[in-house]
């Protein structure tokens, strides 16, 4: 017996028989082994027995079992990036085994992780896994572990998880882009839109036009705050406009982004006006600048001429006695006066959109022009630039002739050359959507392998929303369908169904529709597409009519799986006369931070390892999307250095690795030499001075001798 007990008093008993507990505390074991009741047998002397009991001394031999999963069983809409969680009830530790993930559909491991990894940590009764990577969206779950991977802290196992049915989850359906419900913004249609950095703070700005809910004509900029909120500037007096059509370049040169505007205004006036920025985003109409006014218009901004300056194409409707359409050229004189250039011809239009690129690759700034000329025909026509600002329309380009539509021009088959994505409405009455390929001289073929839904009356933006270094589509407004209403086999009238989707590239120039984006549909509207968050990921705005009128910003959600690249060095590579103790800089595309790994110096004669620096180091300074290096010591004078950047010793904010450099040839510099000191009297005082030229510094130095000739 244990603890202390020195003995049980028993009766002689022969043949004794016990029949009472024989398992238990200790306490009660002794109880049950001191009550005579608990024996059989006859009186006698000298005998003895043997009983068999075991003596539980109060340790634990139950094992642990779940109170709650987190996420619970069955549970719905979990985040991609949530962690595991499980609460026993009791303390637990690791075991030996595995948690493996499953997809429910065909129970294929996603992945298996070792319950002694780092993605499993436990606190008291509590063990939390941290899977490798984000699940994915819209996918069921379930998780098995291996009996005796977690046990309670006696070393009593917990029975795990077999199958499917224990502990199953649905991650959350994720839209790529969401609504940034913080932000409030004027709700239009029938306006126009355009962003770009008034204010010069570096982060995006909104000019916002049409008509809100009331039937105001409004023109609005919003400033953003620097983290894609946005607030109206009350300082900013513009015309309001609808049926309008806005741009913005730099028109006087002075460093600052200008607005164009045109539409009609608050008395149905069409205008057309250039406000003048002053610096810090506030703005004046420049009267000096007197351009025809057109409502249901388009406009484009670009240097036709080529002369360095900012030229204007406007094309719209006039209110002249006549409503006729124009398309005009305006020539920029270099200050942001404009005079028309009436030895353009170009067809007249409205109800226009127009597009401007180099579509022959002749280094001239082409014009593609849609809309319906004064004689009611529509039209679709390209124009070669002559090089010095002269057009003539390219006849052997056949397009969609279409009015009331949208034009985009990208290199959507990564081929180099300027394609064009086209919609509106075709003489038929029918809406289309068309892509037409470039085929390296200015020639276009529709591309009939790709199918966009049709639309007119809308609005169109390409951007790389997904980052995988492809164009993709958005496209807004009305698509029209024909109806039977009478059901008798043949066409009765016109149905139209306002949409707005995404359309992603697959890298050759073919599109397929994004149904993980959901973008309320509008039509009438205008759409932009910017960074306005400052996360390096394309975002929407979006205007129109949708039951009412909109303006809404949706923020770009697509998970990041891209991995930064650099865009400048600096030094440059193989730049020369570089100071010694010039830091080093990287500008990468994204956001960046220090992953694991080190930057080396080496010298370019001999390969030799000059400095090794630990990317987390206090010499590697990383802001934004900038890293510099601090070298340790100065770099020798007229030495060629290169430098290696480890894999994955840079990554962007999601984890993805910088590739690093392996090479002498990719970033590589040489200091500048030290000269020869020259002797002249700089400050005529009779005393030869002396001046260092290209000191290590990288700068030049001139030391003036004294009277005493020190």
């Amino acid at each position: 017996l244990t603890n202390g007990t020195n003995a049980v008093a028993f009766s002689e008993v022969d043949n004794a028989i016990y029949t009472g507990i024989t398992t238990g505390d200790q306490a009660t074991l002794l109880a049950a082994l001191n009550n005579k009741d608990n024996w059989s047998g006859s009186d006698s002397t000298n005998q003895t027995f043997t009983a068999t009991f075991t003596i539980n001394d109060g340790s634990d031999s139950t094992p642990p079992t779940v109170e709650t999963f987190t996420p619970a069983d069955n549970a719905t809409d979990i985040a991609v990036a949530a962690n595991l969680v499980i609460d026993f009830d009791e303390n637990v530790e690791a075991g030996t085994g595995n948690i493996v993930i499953k997809q429910f559909s065909d129970n294929s491991i996603v992945e298996t992780i070792d319950v002694t990894s780092s993605q499993v940590s436990i606190s008291n009764d509590t063990v939390t896994i941290n899977p490798t990577a984000d699940l994915a969206p819209g996918t069921d779950y379930y998780i098995e572990i291996a009996a005796g991977a977690i046990e309670d802290t006696i070393g009593n196992d917990y029975a795990g998880i077999l199958g499917n049915s224990s502990w199953n989850f649905t991650t959350e359906v994720r839209s790529d882009f969401t609504e940034n419900t913080s932000i409030s913004l004027t709700g239009v249609n029938n306006g126009a839109v355009a962003t770009a950095d008034f204010n010069n703070d570096g982060y995006i700005d909104i000019l916002l036009t049409g008509a809100d809910s009331s039937w105001n004509h409004i023109s609005k900029v919003y400033t953003n705050d620097g983290s894609g909120g946005f607030s109206e500037n009350t300082d900013v007096s513009l015309t309001g406009v609808y049926y309008s059509a806005v741009a913005t370049a730099d028109f006087d040169n002075d460093g600052n982004t200008d607005i164009l505007l045109t539409g009609q205004d608050s008395s149905n006036n069409p205008v057309s006006k250039v406000y003048t920025n002053d610096g810090s985003g506030g703005f004046s109409e420049n009267t000096d600048v007197s351009l025809t006014g057109v409502h249901y218009s388009a406009v484009a901004t670009a240097d036709f001429d080529n002369d360095g300056d900012t030229d204007i194409l406007l094309t719209g409707i006039t209110r002249d006695g006549s409503n006729k359409p124009i398309s005009k050229v305006y020539t920029n004189d270099g200050s942001g006066g404009f005079s028309e250039n009436t030895d353009v011809s170009l067809t007249d239009v409205g109800y226009s959109a127009v597009a401007t690129s180099d579509f022959d690759n002749d280094g001239d700034i082409d014009i593609l022009l849609t809309g319906e000329d004064s004689s009611d025909n529509f039209i679709s026509k390209v124009y070669t630039n002559d090089g010095s600002g002269g057009f003539s329309e390219n006849t052997n380009v056949s397009l969609k002739d279409v009015r009331h539509g949208a034009i985009a021009t990208a290199d959507f088959n990564n081929d180099g050359y300027t394609d064009i994505l086209l919609t509106g409405q075709d003489s038929s009455g029918n809406s289309i959507s068309k892509v037409y390929t470039n085929d390296g001289s200015g020639g276009f073929s529709e591309n009939t392998n790709v199918s966009l839904m049709s639309v007119y009356n809308g609005a169109v933006g390409t951007a790389d929303f997904n980052k995988d270094g492809y164009t993709d589509i958005l496209l807004t407004g009305t698509h029209i369908t024909r109806v039977d209403y009478d059901n008798d086999g043949s066409i009765s009238g016109w149905g139209g169904q306002s949409i707005s989707k995404v359309y992603t590239n697959d890298g050759s120039g073919g599109f397929s529709e994004n149904t993980d984006i959901s973008l309320p549909f509008a039509s009438s509207g205008a759409v932009a597409t910017a960074d306005f968050d400052k996360d390096h990921k394309t975002d929407i705005l979006l205007t129109g009519y949708s039951q009412t009128r909109i303006s809404k910003i949706y923020n770009n959600n697509t998970p990041d799986i891209t991995a930064p690249t650099a865009t400048n060095f600096t030094p440059a590579d193989n730049a020369a006369d570089i100071a010694i103790a010039a830091d080093l800089v990287i500008d990468f595309d994204e956001n960046i931070q220090a992953g694991t790994g080190n930057i080396v110096i080496k010298q370019f004669s001999d390969n030799s390892t000059i400095i090794t620096i630990d990317v987390t180091s206090g010499q590697v300074t990383i802001s934004n999307n900038i890293l510099t290096i601090n070298p340790t010591a100065d770099l020798a004078e007229g030495t060629e250095y290169y430098v290696e950047i480890a894999a994955g010793a840079i990554e962007d904010t999601a984890g993805n690795n910088y590739a690093g450099i392996t090479d002498n040839s990719t970033w590589n510099f040489t200091t500048i030499s030290g000269g020869e000191p020259v002797r002249f009297d700089f400050n005529s005082d009779g005393m030869a001075d002396i001046l260092w030229r290209n000191s290590g510094s990288g700068k030049n130095q001139i030391w003036l001798m004294d009277n005493d000739g020190t």
